[in-house]
């Protein structure tokens, strides 16, 4: 094994979905195309699809190798999906999305709510300023009436306690 080893020059069809105003910081080959980690979104490439995730949708990432997993909900009223990404040569892209992730998130709290179960407020970093995100165990008793009301009074306690 050499010291330095030299990595392939990034593919033009990568190249392409990265902004021009963007900064990459890693990339690989996964068993199905190809993932970018930018300083503003995580870019991945495939045969079916191409996608840019800006890393304010990111909940949370998990490296199991070979599979890099990213949870992320671009929506409040959407279910998280948990991404997986199968990397061929990992380098410095699971140690990237870590950082990129973390520097996102500003709070990540579970709580435990009489009639609604746990659930978890995440505050993300954004162009904005801080979006705050609720993920419940158990979305149905969480979408009630008196689920929400809930959940809106922890979140506003919250709020206020960080000042956010």
């Amino acid at each position: 094994m050499r010291f330095f080893d030299r990595q392939e020059p990034i593919p033009a069809s990568l190249i392409q979905l990265i902004p021009k105003n963007e900064r990459l910081l890693a990339w690989t080959q996964t068993v199905t195309g190809f993932i970018a980690v930018t300083d503003v979104s995580l870019v991945s490439i495939d045969e079916s699809s191409a996608k840019v995730i800006p890393w304010e949708f990111a909940l949370q990432a998990r490296w199991e190798p070979p599979e890099l997993f990213v949870v992320v909900q671009s929506e409040q009223s959407e279910l998280p999906k948990q991404l997986v990404f199968n990397l061929v040569t990992p380098g410095l892209v699971p140690i990237a999305v870590r950082d990129r992730v973390t520097a996102a998130v500003v709070i990540d709290q579970v709580e435990e709510i009489t009639g609604v179960g746990r659930v978890r407020f995440i505050a993300r970093r954004n162009k904005n300023g801080v979006n705050w995100t609720t993920v419940a165990d158990d979305a149905d008793l969480a979408s009630t009436p008196g689920g929400t009301l809930e959940v809106n009074k922890v979140l506003g306690h919250l709020q206020a306690t960080f000042g956010i």
